[in-house]
């Protein structure tokens, strides 16, 4: 284990030394991935549907399979499947979540992979 000072919110915190990706667990940015798709960075204000309700959400990164975003609301369970839109990007699909982390009060960070 090695201690990390995370660039965005300037805390600290312990992470694994081997790990593929590492996010801070504090605010949600991305430190580094080393996943076979790059990411894009993004701060893009979009919505998911989910229980057929709308919810406003903020896109942080995005790559071809999936996308991290925030919320602000009750938590939303891993394997949970939404709809996601993002005007901007001509998105309007199926994606599950595959992680979250609580990043303020009633604040989330989730990662989602999206279905083909």
């Amino acid at each position: 284990m090695k201690i990390r000072i995370c660039p965005e919110c300037g805390k600290a915190f312990y992470a694994l030394s081997d790990v593929d990706t590492l996010v801070c667990r504090y605010c949600g940015f991305v430190l580094f991935d080393r996943r076979v798709l790059s990411r894009t960075a993004a701060s893009i204000d979009s919505k998911l549907k989910l229980s057929g309700h709308i919810t406003r959400v903020r896109l942080k990164d995005y790559s071809r399979t999936g996308a991290r975003i925030i919320f602000e609301g009750k938590h939303i369970s891993d394997d949970t499947v939404l709809n996601l839109v993002i005007d901007e990007l001509n998105i309007d699909g199926t994606a599950k979540t595959v992680w979250s982390k609580k990043v303020a009060k009633n604040t989330y960070s989730y990662g989602l992979h999206f279905f083909r």
